[in-house]
């Protein structure tokens, strides 16, 4: 079976944000999703603020998207962005 981004999306779904609680997709933190030639990379979206918070979570990543179908080579960047939403 081939690559899925709907699979992707669903693996990714199966990550809590460590700040948020929610799915790193509900959570709003997937910033793309580029595959080619059996390589997948995802962005990460988070406030500079938080970064060390999302170490570990940035290494599951590559782990659950390097299990899917059609995945050689899995890599999850994170961007980091400040917040919109400034309280």
């Amino acid at each position: 079976m081939p690559y899925s981004e709907s699979a992707a999306l669903r693996a990714l779904q199966t990550l809590t944000d460590p700040v948020g609680g929610k799915d790193l997709v509900t959570a709003g933190l997937l910033g793309g999703l580029n595959f080619e030639d059996g390589k997948l990379r995802a962005v990460l979206q988070i406030d500079p603020a938080k970064a060390s918070k999302y170490e570990k979570t940035q290494s599951e990543a590559q782990s659950v998207l390097e299990k899917l179908e059609g995945v050689e080579k899995a890599v999850s960047y994170t961007h980091l962005t400040l917040p919109t939403n400034r309280e």
